[in-house]
């Protein structure tokens, strides 16, 4: 039998891939692939509840069908910067369309619409106490979730050791992450090459 208890359970534990998920925890790297209204202001939600400390560096990229003005509007407001992108090579709006609808909203906005170079440049701009929240296609962020999720990793005693391949320029740079510091839960994250 299905109790009214275990469908509570199942929706406090339920995971949606690619939906305010922490792929990284520092530095804290927040993916959300929702382009509509509703999904647009649940993330602006999550960043009064949860971000209000953090001075947030947003990359976003949205279809050419979406309406990603009025989510620029939303999403904006609370950032410190934006990079913009081109979420996908035939349907994704160009990152110079998406930059002008932010121009009044953000003073540091950028737009490149190579999605390995902006989301470097995002990573460039993140502050000590920043976040970077990757948004609005989840063409863009899957593509970010990959780079995080299936890069294989190297352990030593401490630390799971990530291989970045497109940060820096040309070079092959790791990140560090302090095994107490993120939970692993081998579910989730699957490892391939392992």
């Amino acid at each position: 039998d299905i109790t009214d208890k275990s469908i509570k359970e199942g929706f406090e534990n339920a995971f949606i891939p690619g939906r305010l998920e922490a792929v990284s925890e520092n530095p804290l790297v927040i993916i959300d692939g929702g382009h509509n209204e509703g999904c647009i202001t649940a993330l602006k939600n999550y960043i009064e509840e949860n971000l209000k400390d953090k001075s947030i560096t947003a990359l976003l990229g949205f279809m050419k069908d979406k309406d990603y003005e009025s989510a620029i509007k939303i999403i904006a407001p609370y950032c410190k910067s934006i990079v913009f992108t081109r979420a996908d090579d035939l349907r994704g709006e160009s990152a110079e369309n998406l930059s002008v609808c932010a121009r009044k909203l953000c003073s540091s906005i950028y737009a490149e619409n190579d999605r390995k170079k902006s989301f470097r440049k995002a990573m460039s701009l993140l502050s000590e106490d920043g976040a970077l929240l990757c948004a609005g296609s989840f063409y863009l962020i899957s593509e970010i979730r990959e780079y995080f999720y299936w890069a294989p990793p190297f352990f030593d005693k401490n630390n799971i050791i990530y291989p970045l391949s497109f940060v820096g320029k040309g070079f092959l740079f790791f990140k560090k992450v302090n095994i107490c510091q993120q939970r692993l839960n081998t579910d989730k994250m699957k490892f391939p090459f392992i």
